[in-house]
């Protein structure tokens, strides 16, 4: 590996931190804007929610459970930071959300820092911007949801970095294994990806940039010690049950369950879901990887050969070793391909003339790219269930094709007027090289950042939307008044229970009774309890009775939007009191 490109000039400080403030600005404007004021969407999210509220009010912190039961499908260090924020906030979605929403912030600049140690301020500029906009980041088990794949992400990113130092300067390998095994109690086993990396990438540095041999059995030490800090507890004081659910339900079961995918399946769902969940980016990132490639093979150079061991094995575990594919998968993915696209447009090239041809071609494919996904409809990424179907996850970019026409004009209209005047200039590489970058990269980043920026922003838009449960929710609270009571959920589709009991099950002087049945089946067990009893009805579309043929009174009739366009399903608030009893009507 060539020494320059190991140890970049390391930029003025007080240009690092204007653009670190910016970056930290715009992600937690994405990022916190109404965190709070739209309900539950995500079964995930719900259920880790119930498991931290029930820890919250037992103050059992090393007996988690579930719905009552036990909750060893996830890691504690999660439910032990949404308690926290329990109790500093009050029980309320934004404070299930907050930890989620801080993590990506924190995941946004230290892929400026890894950008920054790679190519530069401007590398690390766009890479945090790209990251900091991209759809699923934000939306899908992302910043905005309760769940922690944030932290999983910032994890594999700081532990990039760090690893990136200690090859550099051969110090700080215990905190790079630290960092790495943080990631296991932020999701199951994912310390071992980072592991798996930083192994692999180390045969292709120098030995004398390697760890010595004390400073590699203090990281597998360190590793071992945070990855089982939570795991030998919960067995000493679980047993069997917590290494039956927890390694022969959640490792060894749960990937590999019946329906799970195929190879050949998931890889074709995972790479439909990036050149949609990563758009517009897509196409730069593919040809940034080959770039990368191109510099791995021909002088080692450190950030090529990370970033491809990185998208190697995180594609290798996705597609061998987790079969059960959700598109959500491919989040770690992106700090990594934000890099590589950014590397590819901005990072200094020995050849400059062919550079600029590959960034051109690669920027007019991504823009034409843009053209056409940008014709999908607005997703509705606060709707229950937001992420059920994987074509759900793909981002839209509005009426934009305008905009994206006229940048494209302006870069093919640049892209001429300086192969025009190249014969006649006569000036050295560097000139060269920032005529090119003004004429070809800037318009392609004005254009594809119009496009990411608004793609990501205009969902916020929906930020208060309340979903059809948050609804019939808030009427049951205010037809109960100081009433207690009887309250009948029917769930039609048992995959549903979770989100349904985090809502129903958890209102005060109500003994919530859930029937996995129709409306009807609701309606007959209702009928049997004294009243006053409550009923929320669901079905999907036409198959919940007419309102004015329901028994009682009927305070709420409503239903759900598909994300996509259409309805999920339909849902009744009902109270049956003492005149309504048995065959009365």
């Amino acid at each position: 590996m060539s020494e320059p490109n190991l140890l970049p000039s390391p930029p003025p400080a007080r240009r690092r931190w204007l653009v670190l403030a910016a970056l930290g600005l715009l992600a937690a404007t994405l990022c916190f804007y109404g965190l709070g004021r739209n309900g539950v969407h995500e079964l995930d999210e719900a259920w880790q929610a119930q498991a931290a509220l029930e820890m919250y009010r037992s103050s059992a912190w090393w007996h988690p459970t579930a719905f009552g039961g036990p909750f060893f499908s996830k890691q504690a260090l999660p439910l032990w930071l949404t308690v926290v924020a329990y109790r500093v906030f009050g029980v309320t979605d934004f404070a299930t959300r907050v930890w989620a929403a801080s993590f990506a912030v924190a995941a946004v600049l230290a892929t400026y820092l890894l950008g920054e140690s790679l190519g530069g301020v401007a590398v690390g500029a766009l890479a945090g911007f790209v990251l900091t906009t991209t759809y699923p980041f934000l939306y899908t088990h992302g910043a905005r949801t309760g769940e922690f794949d944030s932290l999983m992400v910032l994890c594999f990113v700081v532990a990039t970095l760090l690893f990136v130092r200690a090859v550099r300067t051969q110090r700080g390998w215990a905190w790079c294994a630290a960092t790495a095994a943080m990631a296991s109690n932020a999701k199951n086993l994912a310390g071992i990806i980072p592991a798996v990396v930083f192994s692999i990438s180390l045969l292709a540095v120098p030995r004398a940039k390697r760890p010595a041999k004390k400073q590699l059995l203090a990281c597998v030490v360190v590793f071992a010690a945070l990855n089982l800090g939570w795991v030998l507890p919960m067995a000493a004081l679980h047993g069997r049950r917590f290494w039956t659910q927890y390694i022969g339900v959640e490792v060894l079961h749960r990937p590999f369950k019946a329906g799970s995918h195929s190879v050949q399946s998931a890889a074709s769902l995972y790479f439909t879901t990036l050149l949609a969940g990563f758009s517009p980016w897509t196409i730069l990132a593919i040809g940034g990887l080959l770039e990368d490639a191109r510099k791995a093979m021909r002088r080692r150079d450190l950030g090529s050969v990370v970033v491809l061991v990185w998208v190697g094995v995180l594609a290798l575990a996705l597609c061998l070793g987790l079969r059960r594919a959700n598109q959500w998968y491919l989040i770690p993915l992106f700090p990594f391909l934000a890099v590589s696209a950014s590397r590819l447009l901005l990072d200094r090239d020995e050849r400059p003339r062919w550079a600029a041809t590959w960034r051109l071609t690669t920027a007019v494919i991504a823009l034409a790219a843009a053209l056409i996904w940008q014709q999908r409809p607005l997703l509705h990424p606060f709707a229950l269930w937001s992420i059920t179907r994987p074509q759900l996850a793909l981002t839209t970019f509005g009426r934009l094709a305008t905009l994206l026409v006229a940048c494209s004009a302006a870069v093919l209209t640049a892209w001429w007027f300086r192969r025009a005047s190249s014969s006649q200039q006569t000036d050295g590489q560097g000139a060269r090289f920032l005529r090119t970058r003004l004429f070809t990269v800037a318009p392609v980043l004005i254009a594809l950042g119009c496009a990411s920026l608004l793609s990501a922003a205009r969902p916020l838009a929906l930020a208060d939307y309340a979903n059809a449960y948050v609804r019939a929710r808030e009427v049951l609270k205010e037809a109960k008044g100081s009433r207690q009571g009887t309250l009948v959920v029917n769930t039609p589709q048992p995959r549903f229970d979770m989100m349904t009991r985090y809502y129903f099950g958890n209102i005060d002087g109500l003994n919530a009774t859930f029937v996995r049945q129709g409306p009807r089946a609701a309606l007959a067990r209702a009928r049997q309890l004294r009243p006053p009893v409550w009923c929320i009805l669901t079905a999907r579309r036409g198959r919940l009775p007419d309102p004015e043929n329901l028994p009682g009174k009927v305070l709420l009739a409503t239903d759900e939007p598909l994300p996509g366009g259409g309805t999920r399903f339909e849902l009744a608030v009902v109270e049956l009191d003492t005149a309504v009893r048995g065959d009365e009507r």
